[in-house]
């Protein structure tokens, strides 16, 4: 009921603030659809929508048109704020790519990556970088941050899978110091509770330091687990690691100077990162999305809803009642008011590879590979949020008929306006005109085999996304054969020495992975 309640208001301010979402010739109806102007009380839903380039009597389905008209949309929930690329117009010239962990502190914003540890002014209209401390070298890996107190200093402490742990006093951003270091492999993220920092390790194991003095801390017990934990988070009664390999896994605080390995709860995939809250526990788990569980049992978490957005979600964190994820190529800002209930309020496309985000306020700042971008939230807007999927569709030499599914994550529906595409003879059906919230509709593409490679629009009211764009590709340039060739004979040696030859997998399905080691 409290999601209904949440839902309704925000569709009704969205109207209050005169978002019009329609093109010209059309007008909104009093569930914010876009109606053909004097066809308001008709009840023939094809009667809205004709083509603008023809005297034809309207057409029940989508009409092919001027994608442009989706430009006319709303204002989307989330607005761009400040950026600064580290790779252009900075003096000396910083290295920092990949940044992989960040915090907010305030109106600081540090991060870390292959630059080491970096610190950004926020207060102003751009992130204004401070310093970066020097003798970091290589990909640092995750951060955590410790406010100062009476007995010590504000600190950061950072984690680097081949150098281990260093400790930062950073008193003044634009002065930082190192004050301990140890030297250890495969440490990775990091968290806080009481006394004591836990530190899972990439071989699945989870190293206890005494931080009481946290310019000092002592190494204590090491607890061994299986598994590939990306990062950790500490719950009230007990220690949760996003594990690649094994999903969630679980550590008891009975003893906080050394927990006991629980239990792995499979959720069906790996899980990339994590966050908690009270009772609930959000996990960032790649191509599966958002998955959110419950803590009743603290130490058997239970998936009580499941947000996959059809992109892989790398990492996750909360404020207030919004979760906000990245997927390396978007921030998106999720209402997590209702926790079984997730709905995505709005999304922004970053330019980069979105790697991390840090939140407060209801706004976001992204580590946009070596670039900072901040993103305010509007929770009083509320609009579509399409996807198409797939974002580019290889069809075969033979092949005329492709389907293509477009989604909409958003909390209320969404009205598609038209469709276009750069060859002529290619055509577009859908069944509907609407997409209600968290559903799908697939469209059936026909592209005659004379036709090689192109483009379809789709214009919609999504203030986000107001002309999705699909690529077809029957022909690429690059490959060294034509797409939907049988593969050529060849050879791998696997890690034992042992040799595999395609043509001896006949008449069995073949699965090649392709990765980077870095």
């Amino acid at each position: 009921m409290r999601f209904l309640s949440a839902l309704t208001l925000a569709t009704v301010a969205c109207a209050g603030n005169g978002q019009t979402p329609c093109i010209e010739g059309f007008e909104p109806d009093g569930k914010g659809r876009c109606q053909h102007e004097g066809d308001l009380n008709s009840t023939d839903t094809g009667s809205r929508l004709s083509s603008p380039d023809s005297g034809d009597p309207p057409d029940p389905l989508l009409p092919k048109g001027d994608c442009d008209v989706g430009t006319a949309g709303g204002t989307t929930a989330l607005q761009a704020l400040g950026r600064t690329d580290t790779s252009e117009g900075m003096t000396p010239p910083f290295l920092l790519i990949e940044m992989l962990d960040a915090a907010l502190d305030g109106d600081r914003f540090w991060a870390v990556g292959q630059g080491g540890l970096f610190s950004f002014d926020l207060s102003g209209p751009n992130p204004e970088i401070d310093d970066h401390y020097p003798d970091l070298t290589g990909r640092y890996h995750r951060l955590l941050l410790l406010e100062g107190t009476d007995d010590h200093p504000p600190l950061v402490y950072v984690t680097h899978r081949s150098l281990g742990l260093n400790v930062i006093d950073r008193s003044d951003p634009s002065a930082l110091s190192l004050v301990y270091e140890l030297s250890q492999q495969n440490f990775g993220g990091l968290t806080r509770r009481g006394d004591f920092i836990y530190i899972i390790q990439h071989d699945g194991d989870l190293t206890v330091m005494d931080a009481s003095d946290p310019v000092s801390p002592i190494v204590g017990a090491t607890v061994s687990a299986e598994g590939h934990p990306w990062n950790v988070v500490a719950g009230a009664d007990s220690l949760y690691t996003a594990d690649n390999t094994h999903g969630i896994g679980v550590f008891s605080f009975d003893d906080p100077a050394n927990p006991a390995f629980e239990r792995h709860v499979d959720i069906g995939t790996g899980a990339l990162d994590l966050a908690v809250d009270g009772e609930f526990l959000y996990a960032a788990a790649g191509s599966s999305g958002l998955i959110v569980l419950e803590l009743s049992d603290p130490n058997q978490p239970k998936e009580i809803a499941r947000l996959n957005l059809g992109t892989p979600i790398i990492d996750v964190t909360l404020d207030g009642q919004t979760a906000w994820i990245v997927d390396q190529e978007s921030v998106w800002a999720v209402d997590i008011t209702v926790p079984s209930q997730p709905v995505v309020l709005g999304k922004a496309d970053t330019p980069r590879f979105a790697m991390t985000v840090a939140a407060a306020d209801n706004r976001a700042w992204v580590g946009d590979w070596g670039a900072i971008g901040g993103y305010e939230l509007d929770r009083s807007i509320a609009s579509p949020v399409l996807s198409e999927a797939p974002d580019t569709l290889y069809i075969m030499p033979d092949q005329e008929e492709l389907s293509l599914k477009l989604r909409n994550d958003g909390a209320v529906e969404a009205t598609l306006f038209a469709w276009n595409a750069s060859e002529l003879d290619a055509t577009l059906t859908l069944d509907t005109t609407t997409i209600p919230p968290g559903t799908s509709v697939t469209g059936r593409l026909h592209w005659p085999t004379n036709l090689s490679n192109g483009t379809v629009c789709i214009a919609s009211d999504d203030p986000a996304s107001p002309a999705l764009e699909v690529q077809v590709q029957r022909e690429n340039s690059q490959l060294s054969i034509p797409l939907g060739t049988a593969a050529p004979d060849f050879v791998l040696t696997d890690l034992d020495g042992e040799t595999h030859r395609l043509s001896e997998q006949l008449g069995h399905p073949v699965l090649l992975i392709y990765f980077a080691t870095w």
